[in-house]
């Protein structure tokens, strides 16, 4: 017997309202398919992974049927289309529907198990259709459009994405910035379909005659949604069991269409939705709601799919059990003698930190202290320096955007020990890469006047291998280097840097640490506490949070651990720190205390021009051409701020900076290039107490903001994009917080990759705190890291891997919106001296 098996029906069913007019011949409106779990030959049964979505009658001969034979599996299986726009003229208006010139996408007939993923469609009058195949795939396209439109004509073409006949394909991650006639179409006895997580400016969903039905439509935004059910004066379009998931609309209030549309119909979360005259006679289900759970029922069906048919309930927080004032000030939720009642728009803080950092403790998950990442760590701002150097009144640099100024900046950079070059208006020719080693900042007059334009690529200057490492075929500029470098050398774990060892256990939130010898420690300065892996694993094993197995490539790590703290008091043979150690300390893994002794430390940076590429399409992962941007390697106390990047295979790369600082940066594109737009945006690893904020994103990267390779201490902060993901690209970045970001769409949040012989995606107490998104979005994969932390976040995924110690907290309005700020306000009264 076959592993998978189609059941079939001969004659349509009258109780799913499958009319095929005008023919007698069989019409197959029943075509489903499951694998085949268990065989029971001595009674002649099977038994079916999934459960029938249909009644079965002998009436009707059902049969079994090969899914893998020469109509359905073979000839068509295993086919797609990714990474790629789909271009028409969009000089002319759209003709109207049936007066179609044949701008038409994408045609899939009678495919299985093929795709269509991160594709544009530009001016297209028909985008794509699957005709009679299943288990097919369509994730994330973008329809948009150029030609011009009217009041009386606001359409540019007819269907966006159409399943006809088609079953258990699956839609998923689509957006229309342009409106067609149909955004989605649904017919001919479609079962099965899903689309998922869309949004467009004026969506229709179309069921097109023909008896589609048991197909579901989650987690939609229809945008204005003038007319979300299409033309559905016809009659009956529809059959029985559609599901119409948490649609909303810009106005927060759906229409339904007529009880005649179709039979068995759900609605569930339709915003303030009410049912029509004589749904009842046709058992309609409306639950008209604000919000339901889950937002995505396709994500919760499929993450529940192999569960008990009774999970246990996940765990989940709701704050301390009290309020906040909008001012920080505590208020009950009950009369209570002292406390004031809360008002109405009262705010919720974490039972992680309180209205004011009350409830937090360094031996808690919220361990690394934060208050100090940044600048100086995060005692001032980066300061305005002088002007040291003009390029064009000095080194004669044209900045006319036809001139080469590349030798009067290498100069300039030559001429200059320390200080600040500066860049008047213009636009600068640049054809080699920048290679800065000392603590130089290069300054522009504004990112609207100033723009340093590189017009070749690191592959036309410099040629490609097309390998890197042990990726063979891979782009040697997809990680590393910027056309802009600005490099130091901060030593971790030397001879020449240590001072003293630890002679005894701790655990993490310890602000004592008991050493050798104190006598070349100097009270008030700043030291590294350094712990390394013997080889054995056994310290990865422990920031991975005693979790996952480790892999080869993490075992005998040198400098794992590189915390820097203040000494504010010591005796003859112990030191207080200013601030908590956020790991335990063992003395099998030679803890330590070094000198920090950075060669670059401050006044180093860029600041206040723009960097610009020419345009081109992205040529997708890892076939890079070496567009990349700003690079700062090992530079202690420097910052970018007020920089734009366009057109970009990576915009900012920071490796192993401590205390850089990151304000005002906007990545973009002159036009979009394609469904990626660039390899990297943001990059960070094996540095500490970096601060990210302020960042602006108006496109997807494959990896919009990565972090890796140790990273900790970290903080990004009141950035927003298109449709942010928070790549954790696996060798064990921790404790870092992201916090009040706006990540756009939603789609993608906790999408990350990496080679999986680097371990999980992100070793343990990594903090995620008041992420918004259009859309409500899933918790990642179990394997993504343990003892993750979740505040605030909109979602209702029940995920709970409780071996992995997960802390979700529910907050409608999180307080404080943004935990860095606080944490930097009351890090003196949290961290007592004495």
């Amino acid at each position: 017997m076959a592993d998978h098996l189609t059941a079939q029906k001969n004659r349509c069913s009258q109780a799913y309202d499958c009319h095929i007019s005008g023919t007698a011949a069989p019409c197959y409106c029943h075509r489903w398919t499951s694998k085949v779990k268990a065989v029971y030959a001595s009674t002649k049964r099977i038994e079916l992974e999934r459960v029938l979505p249909f009644d079965v009658d002998l009436a009707w001969r059902p049969e079994l049927h090969d899914f893998v034979n020469g109509g359905y599996g073979l000839k068509r299986n295993f086919t797609g289309l990714a990474d790629l726009t789909i271009r028409f003229p969009g000089n002319q208006a759209y003709p109207g529907e049936n007066k179609e010139v044949g701008y038409n996408g994408l045609y899939f007939y009678g495919t299985s198990n093929s795709w269509l993923k991160n594709v544009v469609f530009e001016n297209a009058e028909f985008g794509v259709a699957f005709d009679s195949g299943s288990f097919n795939t369509v994730e994330n396209v973008t329809f948009m459009s150029t030609k011009p439109t009217s009041a009386s004509n606001p359409y540019t073409g007819t269907r966006g994405i159409w399943n006809k006949g088609t079953f258990d394909n699956l839609i998923n991650g689509f957006f229309f910035k342009t409106r067609l006639k149909y955004e989605l179409s649904t017919s001919y006895f479609a079962l099965g379909n899903v689309y998922a997580n869309g949004i467009g400016i004026d969506m229709t969903i179309e069921m097109m005659y023909a008896a589609a039905y048991g197909n579901l439509f989650s987690n939609i935004h229809l945008g204005a949604a003038s007319e979300p059910f299409g033309w559905n004066v016809r009659g009956q379009d529809a059959s029985a069991y559609n599901t119409f998931w948490n649609i909303r609309t810009a106005a927060d209030v759906m229409s339904l269409p007529p009880s005649t549309w179709a039979p068995k119909t759900t609605f569930v979360s339709t915003r303030r939705a009410q049912a029509p005259g004589g749904s009842t006679s046709v058992d309609w289900y409306v639950e008209s709601r604000t919000n339901v759970w889950p937002y995505d029922l396709w994500a919760a069906m499929r993450k529940a799919r192999g569960r008990p048919i009774n999970p246990p309930v996940p765990i989940r927080w709701s704050g301390p059990g009290y309020g906040c004032f909008s001012n920080g000030t505590k208020c009950c939720l009950a009369v209570t003698a002292g406390c004031p009642r809360c008002p109405a728009n009262y705010v919720q803080p974490s039972r992680l930190w309180g209205c004011t950092g009350e409830l937090w403790t360094p031996r808690d998950r919220l361990v690394f202290d934060w208050g100090w990442a940044g600048y100086k760590a995060s005692s001032q701002t980066p300061p305005k320096l002088p002007v040291t150097k003009n390029l064009k009144t000095q080194y004669g640099a044209k900045g006319n955007g036809v001139a080469d100024d590349t030798q009067a900046l290498l100069k300039a950079i030559y001429e200059t020990a320390k200080g600040v070059i500066y860049f008047p208006a213009g636009v600068y020719i640049l054809t080699s890469v920048i290679n800065i080693r000392k603590p130089i900042i290069l300054r522009g007059e504004g990112r609207s006047k100033t723009v340093l334009r590189f017009p070749k690529s690191l592959t036309d200057l410099y040629g490609n291998s097309w390998v890197e490492g042990k990726w063979i075929g891979t782009s040697q500029y997809s990680h590393g280097t910027g056309f802009i470098n600005i490099g130091g050398w901060d030593p971790t774990g030397r001879d020449f840097t240590k001072i003293t060892w630890i002679t005894q256990n701790c655990v993490k939130g310890e602000r004592i640490l008991k050493v050798a010898s104190t006598a070349s420690i100097t009270v008030g300065q700043w030291y590294r506490v350094f712990q390394k892996d013997p080889g054995d694993g056994s310290l990865m094993f422990a920031l991975n949070g005693d979790a996952y197995p480790i892999v080869n490539a993490q075992k005998g790590h040198p400098d794992p651990c590189r915390f820097l703290a203040r000494v504010v008091s010591k005796g003859t043979d112990w030191i207080r720190l200013e601030r908590p150690v956020p790991f335990k300390i063992q003395t099998r893994w030679s803890p330590e205390i070094h000198k920090f002794m950075p060669m670059i430390n401050d006044n180093v940076g860029m600041e206040n021009f723009t960097l610009e590429f020419p345009w081109s399409k992205y040529p997708g992962h890892f076939l890079e051409q070496g567009y990349n941007g700003l690079h700062l390697n090992q530079v202690v106390n420097g910052w970018v701020r007020g920089v734009t990047v366009v057109n970009s295979d990576m915009g900012l790369y920071l490796w192993g900076c401590v205390w850089t600082q990151v304000d005002d940066i906007i990545l973009t594109n002159s036009v979009s290039r394609g469904w990626y737009n660039g390899h990297r945006g943001m990059w960070m690893e094996h540095g500490s107490d970096c601060l990210i904020k302020n960042f602006q994103y108006t496109d997807r990267f494959v990896h919009d903001i990565t972090i890796c390779g140790t990273e900790h201490g970290t903080v990004f902060m009141n950035g927003g994009g298109y449709d942010i993901n928070l790549d954790h690209h696996r060798s064990s970045p921790y404790q870092n917080l992201f916090t009040n970001i706006d990540l756009g769409l939603g789609t993608r949040v906790f999408v990350a990759s990496g080679d999986k012989t680097w371990g999980s995606h992100s070793a343990y107490y990594t903090t995620f705190h008041n992420l918004k998104a259009d859309l409500r979005y899933s918790l990642p994969e179990s394997d993504f890291g343990p003892n993750l932390t979740f505040i605030g976040l909109p979602t209702d995924d029940p995920a709970d891997p409780r071996w992995l110690g997960w802390f979700v907290e529910l907050l409608n309005k999180p307080y404080p919106p943004n935990l860095y700020i606080e944490f930097a306000r009351t890090r003196t009264w949290r961290n007592p001296r004495a």
